[in-house]
């Protein structure tokens, strides 16, 4: 949503608790439920407050295992949720629930989606965390694959997060030139993200300064 991109993270979360004591009250076996339950948890994970968010992602998944059908768009959302807070010991619970989230976007025709984007990515991130970083970069090009097949924009934010990911596994392999040329290429899709950009230029800058230094 636009709070959220523009980090007013307690205000979208005063907003999406709002919705949820609301629709709770009103429909509690709505699949809005479930959407409010995981844009609840998602704040929490934004604001780096993981349990929080995952006992909410936990709530969502759990709504819609109770409440809606197995291939329901809303429980494939939920399942991204939870894998996308697990940590390395529970990587093969995350690798079942990816799966999940693949099957149902597949089962529902819709095998490009954003989601599925997002489900690669997440992939990539779990390997980094168990320093498998060549596994890590099949999934980054795994993203682009569906993010040329979705014909996504030049500025979809999904760009940026799929070559920045992929620069820092390069730069935790010690390829600097490498991470360099995914930097570059992340700044070809930025948007005017004011916190994201001089991110991106203080990681040129030391994979410059590493450079000369090998």
């Amino acid at each position: 949503s636009v709070m959220m991109a523009q980090e007013n993270l307690d205000g979208a979360l005063k907003i999406f608790l709002q919705s949820l004591a609301t629709i709770e009250c009103e429909q509690p076996r709505h699949p809005r439920v479930a959407l409010c339950l995981n844009n609840i948890g998602c704040a929490y994970r934004n604001k780096g407050d993981h349990s929080t968010a995952i006992t909410y992602f936990n709530r969502a998944l759990k709504f819609c295992q109770s409440y809606l059908p197995e291939n329901d768009e809303a429980t494939a959302i939920s399942y991204l949720s939870v894998a996308s807070v697990l940590t390395e010991n529970e990587y093969n619970l995350a690798t079942e629930y990816f799966e999940h989230v693949n099957s149902i976007y597949n089962h529902i025709d819709l095998p490009h989606h954003q989601n599925i984007i997002r489900c690669h990515i997440y992939r990539g991130h779990l390997y980094r965390k168990i320093h498998d970083h060549q596994s890590a970069l099949s999934c980054y090009k795994e993203a682009i694959f569906h993010c040329e097949k979705a014909l996504l924009p030049q500025r979809y934010p999904s760009w940026v997060l799929i070559y920045t990911s992929s620069a820092l596994e390069y730069q935790l392999m010690d390829d600097f030139s490498r991470a360099l040329i995914e930097y570059e290429y992340a700044l070809q899709h930025i948007t005017d993200d004011l916190l994201e950009i001089p991110r991106i230029h203080n990681a040129i800058d030391l994979c410059r300064r590493k450079i000369i230094e090998t």
